[in-house]
């Protein structure tokens, strides 16, 4: 039986398509994690720029990734092509 409890050891993991438990647990309580359609990013709190971000998926006023966004402070960042 696989250990549903063990989070993931690395990104790398995280990242596998195969779904888990903790997959869904995650998913569950934080957001599920989109890609942003391109060009849009924006910059996290630590001033790194991102361009996936987690959605509450419950919230059914959230009609746009800006409003739906799980970040506490998405600052857009301007596209390279202004």
């Amino acid at each position: 039986m696989v250990q549903a409890t063990r989070e993931p050891e690395d990104e790398a993991e995280k990242d596998t398509p195969e779904s888990t438990i903790f997959k869904a647990v995650e998913a569950l309580l934080k957001g599920i994690e989109v890609q942003l359609p391109a060009p849009h990013a924006f910059r996290d709190k630590d001033e790194h720029d991102r361009d996936r971000v987690r959605v509450r998926w419950w919230d059914n006023a959230a009609r746009d990734y800006r409003r739906a966004c799980n970040a506490a402070r998405c600052r857009h960042r301007p596209s390279s092509e202004s």
